[in-house]
């Protein structure tokens, strides 16, 4: 049975909410370029039209944003069930480690493909010189075309961009996260040997203590002489005392 409490603490948590966050983004930028990241122009070589990249008419920049957007989705969702599991099933406690160290690495590789994804299109939107397509003829580059694009077109091209860049920074933000939780047991751990070697009894009971410390091992009916102290500088007790 699902604990209500957990799923509650689960879907509420930080990480989780950006995890969300960036799954969304990652949908909306394959979406969005899917739909709107290719436009149609006369090819008088084929007698017909050809689609052509909103960026530069490069189709690289849009093939590997769209690649990346589907791949981030994916694996963000694995890994918000996987944590999801985790959180809900005692049989995940003894994977957690594990699944945290496997989440930081992908995102923090797909960050990096999402920044490269993000200068790449801003650069080919802002270029001008790409060529659409030439004939012995005729050149038809991306400045002269661009121009033309419908406002879907547009949008489709800066939203690319934008949520490239947004992408990255909440692929940030969960490797941040990941980094904080493997980091918070390996505190905790070497916390607790300092501690422990700070005071190697302070966790024994009193009947196992060290039986050199004095008088540890003691029963209430042992009785102990003290000598008295030598109060008077040289003062002695006994025959040899000078009265």
């Amino acid at each position: 049975m699902v604990d209500n409490i957990a799923l509650q603490e689960f879907l509420t948590h930080p990480q989780t909410i950006v995890r969300m966050l960036y799954i969304l983004c990652t949908l909306v930028l394959f979406s969005v370029l899917t739909h709107d990241g290719e436009f149609s122009i006369p090819d008088p070589a084929a007698s017909g039209t050809k689609r052509i990249s909103v960026y530069n008419c490069d189709d690289r920049p849009l093939d590997f944003t769209i690649g990346i957007g589907i791949f981030g989705f994916l694996i963000g969702v694995f890994f918000l069930c996987a944590h999801l599991l985790n959180e809900i099933s005692s049989s995940m406690v003894k994977y957690h480690s594990l699944l945290l160290k496997l989440d930081l690495v992908f995102t923090i590789f797909f960050c990096g493909l999402f920044f490269i994804a993000f200068c790449w299109t801003t650069n080919a939107w802002t270029g001008k010189n790409g060529i659409c397509f030439e004939m012995s003829s005729n050149t038809v580059k991306f400045d002269e075309v661009k121009k033309n694009l419908s406002t879907s077109q547009k949008n489709g091209a800066q939203t690319g961009i934008a949520f490239s860049f947004l992408s990255t920074l909440l692929a940030g933000a969960i490797a941040y996260f990941c980094y904080s939780n493997i980091r918070s047991p390996l505190e905790d751990q070497q916390a607790d040997a300092y501690r422990g070697a700070a005071d190697p009894a302070g966790d024994l009971p009193y009947s196992q203590m060290d039986s050199d410390v004095p008088y540890a091992n003691m029963d209430d009916n042992d009785q102990v002489f003290l000598d008295p102290p030598n109060v008077a500088g040289g003062f002695e007790y006994g025959e040899n005392a000078a009265y």
